[in-house]
């Protein structure tokens, strides 16, 4: 099934944000979904659109994702230095499966309490497996 296949992929990149000693000490958790009145600063990787175009011999998944930086409004720079440090990682990261990922658009957006700001790097990936692998 392709759920278990997009979860693998969601995993392995949790894992490879985590275990960077920088990025940890930089931030209080990774997210997979908005938490409310979470400490900043915060990770949330947030899969924001899945295609199917499978075929009879092998799973192909075409995925649109966005890693957001939650961050107070004084730490913009943090963000950005954090921002490029996961570029960086995801860009050299040899994903099982991934056949190719690529950095679509990055922005800051100012939150409503004017306290937090959000810088989102919106990723596209897509995912290949024989099927009965």
């Amino acid at each position: 099934m392709y759920h278990d296949f997009i979860y693998n992929f969601q995993l392995s990149l949790y894992k490879l944000l985590i275990n960077d000693n920088e990025i940890k000490t930089k931030i209080n958790k990774i997210y997979f979904s908005v938490v409310q009145d979470a400490k900043c600063p915060f990770l949330l990787v947030n899969i924001l659109n899945v295609n199917n175009i499978s075929t009879n011999v092998q799973n192909i998944i075409q995925l649109e994702l966005e890693i957001c930086i939650f961050t107070n409004d004084k730490n913009r720079n943090m963000a950005f230095n954090l921002a490029s440090k996961i570029s960086d990682k995801i860009e050299h990261h040899s994903f099982e499966n991934v056949v190719g990922i690529k950095a679509n658009k990055i922005e800051f957006q100012t939150s409503k309490d004017l306290v937090s700001t959000k810088l989102v790097m919106n990723y596209q990936t897509l995912l290949k497996q024989k099927i009965g692998v």
